[in-house]
């Protein structure tokens, strides 16, 4: 007769391959996945961080409550430069950091059904800081209706260090004047 747990688990096969495989299988979907304790939470809000920084007193003496190594080095400093941006229509014109290596998710309204499109107008692509590292993403604010318009996500990398103005231009199918334009300045810090 076997106890309640035992019971509860019989119908589960008892090969230790099989809980190997699910644990290495396991381990690597972990690894692959971005730190959730320092680049935020999915719905946009930033998960809280606390970094204590190393100031030297007026007077020279230090304070007990300051952190402090205990070979009384000052600590390495934190950078404050995220790793993941997320950029929207309400960003234009504005100037951002985002550390080298890092992600910049571009989201701006767009109706893919009228052939418009989102293009980057870069007079210099092959000096460009970023990299586009996935195919852009729609996600309708209707998906019951056909033709609705939504939300067009462009995702990027920083691939090298310096500072950029990143524009981007609505055109319309005829490949006339853009009708909307996006445009931010980009610093990328190492």
């Amino acid at each position: 007769m076997m106890n309640g747990t035992a019971a509860r688990y019989a119908h589960l096969p008892s090969c230790p391959l099989l809980l190997l495989v699910l644990a290495l299988a396991t381990a690597f979907a972990l690894a692959l996945l971005p730190s959730a304790c320092s680049s935020g939470s999915d719905d946009g809000e930033a998960a809280e961080t606390q970094t204590t920084r190393y100031q030297e007193p007026e007077d020279g003496t230090a304070s007990e409550d300051e952190a402090t190594p205990e070979d009384g080095a000052a600590p390495d400093a934190v950078s404050d430069t995220p790793d993941s941006l997320t950029l929207t229509a309400d960003d234009d014109g504005g100037t951002f950091a985002i550390r080298s290596g890092g992600t910049v998710l571009l989201e701006l309204e767009a109706n893919p059904s009228t052939g418009f499109a989102w293009e980057m107008d870069d007079p210099d692509p092959e000096a460009s800081l970023l990299e586009q590292v996935i195919d852009p993403s729609f996600k309708s604010d209707d998906p019951e209706a056909m033709g609705a318009g939504g939300i067009m996500t462009y995702t990027f990398r920083a691939v090298d260090e310096g500072e950029m103005v990143l524009r981007m231009a609505y055109i319309p199918p005829s490949g006339g004047e853009a009708t909307k334009t996006f445009e931010i300045t980009l610093v990328v810090e190492g």
